[in-house]
């Protein structure tokens, strides 16, 4: 089951182990610069909590509606 958290014109699903982050377009070039701050805080957080994982574009993994995805997080 996958858990869907809204962060500030960032979609985060969290699936098992694995963690896709999506930016909302229809905001504009504004958007990316949302998902680079949420990314960020993200990695910052996994690091001084000592969990291991990391970034990965999967090819598998489709849009929904106006968030386009980014990049996942896999532990």
């Amino acid at each position: 089951m996958s858990t869907f958290v809204y962060i500030f014109r960032t979609r985060v699903v969290v699936d098992g182990l694995k963690v896709h982050f999506y930016r909302d377009t229809s905001v504009g070039d504004v958007s990316k610069i949302d998902i680079g701050i949420a990314l960020c805080h993200f990695h910052l957080t996994c690091v001084e909590e000592k969990i291991s994982g990391g970034f990965k574009i999967l090819n598998n993994i489709k849009d929904y509606g106006k968030y386009e995805y980014v990049t996942s997080w896999i532990k």
